[in-house]
């Protein structure tokens, strides 16, 4: 069961962004969400995490099993969510460029951002590609995201096995 000071901490950060930390075999990458549910579903207690197909983190949490949430204290880590929120781990070591530090999480593979002060550790349990045609909001959610683009999000659906703060 997640607290309810830690419900609060997230969803007064998750607008100004948290760190998605997923590694699959030996490669780690961290984004910036700034959308999430959490909430019970099958009986569990489950986070909801969108991810581009773009992105370097969905090349990696295709195939993984788990992933960390990792948010930080409120109105903190501006310019650390900013580089990771606008830079590829593709193109930039994105923890040597903003000096945070990934450290072992406790019951999954996937680390967390030692800096942040709240940590999700999540087993991914479902997984379902957005249908576009299922957007019926077209004009508040499909022009506003999506628009031009055609780069759908994928969402995730994990247990939360643990819940800390650092």
């Amino acid at each position: 069961m997640i607290s309810k000071e830690a419900f609060e901490l997230l969803d007064n950060q998750l607008p100004k962004g948290a760190f998605l930390t997923v590694k699959n075999n030996d490669e780690v990458n961290t984004m910036v969400i700034g959308w999430a549910t959490v909430g019970k579903v099958w009986g569990k207690d489950v986070i909801t995490v969108m991810v581009r197909y773009s992105r370097l983190t969905y090349d990696l949490i295709k195939n993984a099993e788990d992933f960390t949430v990792s948010v930080p204290a409120l109105d903190t880590m501006k310019e650390e969510i900013a580089f990771m929120g606008t830079k590829s781990g593709r193109d930039f070591d994105k923890y040597k460029e903003t000096n945070l530090h990934l450290k072992d999480s406790k019951k999954v593979s996937s680390p967390i951002i030692e800096e942040a002060k709240l940590h999700f550790e999540c087993k991914i349990i479902y997984k379902q590609a957005m249908d576009p045609m299922g957007i019926v909001d077209k004009e508040g959610i499909e022009d506003r995201f999506y628009k031009g683009n055609n780069d759908y999000h994928v969402i995730f659906y994990a247990n939360i096995e643990d819940c800390y703060e650092n």
